[in-house]
């Protein structure tokens, strides 16, 4: 089970990052007071096509990469690409896997009549890795991992007039970001946007690591809140605050179930999470708490207990009432026209199992709460 939650957190995480907001904000903690050197302007930041079509002795063949960005410099008004590359888990072939994404790209764009080259050439691609990974990262950052050198063979290339695979000068293929030992300039007493908040979310091994930084967080959506109140027509912001809000759900549900959290107190952590006083309070000292005399009555493993008891039906209602808790308390989150219609509609299915992570997933997918309700009916018959 905890597989396909953090499986359901990882589609949430990469949704995070087709918002420019974040990919602005990410840019920033790479290149930090460099960035306005450069002169990114951030007006042209745009998602890109990702899949990519090519022919190979007569069979087409496509390929897809996770997410690319343009952005235009101010200075000298050319592109640059940001090819991001999400792994959660150690790939000792992704050297080679983000090259032949940053080729197929350019294949692309040489074919492209739309895109502008300058002086007809395309623009240059940079390869970013985001690892979230639970193993110490050892891939190769270039080829010299991957290929050997031989002075010999060298010399053939020479002669050749041809590049070696390999670079002398030792440069890596793409640039790493490895979330699990992400620190930032102060020590992480201060988080500084919502991407560097993400890095720092995803490190939580428990409850009471995302306890530490849970104000914090809430800080830095309260400024997005305020900007939200000042311009009700940016429709972009109020679309990633959702996602972001899902996403935070999405990986609170993986921690409370991994750390054998009682569903009663997970709905409430979920049906809490967008108001600060009562989450943070409920959080760092209700739920623990609860959690402490859940254990010592044996709510976590009382489901024998109840059966010995003769509690059976108590226990399947209590199941299916934690169960539509949390489909509503994701609902109530996501869809701004989630209605009582809506509501009662749910209440009325009768799903084989109560196991909210597949729902997870289908909430997260749908387009507005009857589309929601739509998709949950259809897996609850299944």
């Amino acid at each position: 089970m905890a597989d396909k939650e953090k499986f359901s957190s990882d589609l949430h995480y990469k949704q995070l990052f087709t918002h420019k907001l974040l990919v602005q904000e990410l840019l920033f903690l790479i290149f930090e007071e460099k960035l306005h050197t450069f002169g990114f302007d951030f007006d042209t930041l745009k998602l890109e096509k990702n899949e990519f079509v090519f022919e190979f002795e007569g069979v087409l063949i496509e390929r897809k990469s996770d997410c690319i960005w343009s952005i235009k410099l101010n200075k000298n008004k050319v592109f640059i690409f940001f090819h991001l590359e999400f792994q959660s888990s150690v790939d000792k072939t992704i050297a080679q896997r983000t090259k032949i994404y940053r080729e197929l790209a350019e294949i692309n764009f040489i074919k492209s009549k739309s895109f502008s080259k300058v002086k007809g050439k395309v623009p240059p691609i940079i390869s970013i890795v985001l690892y979230n990974g639970n193993q110490n990262y050892t891939a190769p950052k270039s080829k010299n991992g991957v290929v050997y050198f031989d002075e010999t063979i060298k010399q053939i290339f020479d002669t050749l007039n041809l590049e070696y695979p390999i670079s002398e000068d030792n440069k890596n293929t793409y640039f790493l970001i490895d979330e699990t030992k992400w620190k930032n300039k102060n020590n992480n007493t201060i988080i500084r946007n919502f991407c560097e908040a993400i890095f720092l979310l995803e490190q939580c091994k428990n409850l009471k690591d995302f306890g530490k930084i849970i104000r914090q967080i809430y800080r830095i959506k309260q400024r997005s809140q305020l900007q939200l109140e000042s311009n009700k027509n940016d429709d972009e912001l109020r679309s990633f605050l959702q996602d972001f809000d899902l996403w935070m759900s999405s990986l609170l549900q993986h921690l409370c179930n991994k750390n054998n959290v009682p569903n009663n107190i997970t709905i409430q952590i979920l049906e809490t999470i967008k108001d600060e006083d009562m989450f943070v309070e409920n959080f760092t000292k209700g739920f623990q708490q609860e959690l402490k005399e859940a254990k010592n009555k044996g709510i976590i493993e009382g489901k024998k207990e109840g059966i010995i008891e003769g509690k059976i039906e108590g226990i399947i209602e209590g199941e299916r009432k934690s169960f539509f808790n949390g489909i509503f308390a994701l609902l109530n989150n996501k869809f701004s026209d989630f209605t009582d219609n809506i509501k009662q509609k749910i209440l009325a299915l009768n799903p084989k199992s109560f196991d909210l992570t597949p729902y997870v997933n289908t909430i997260f997918c749908a387009k507005n709460a009857e589309d929601a309700y739509n998709k949950i009916a259809k897996l609850a018959a299944s």
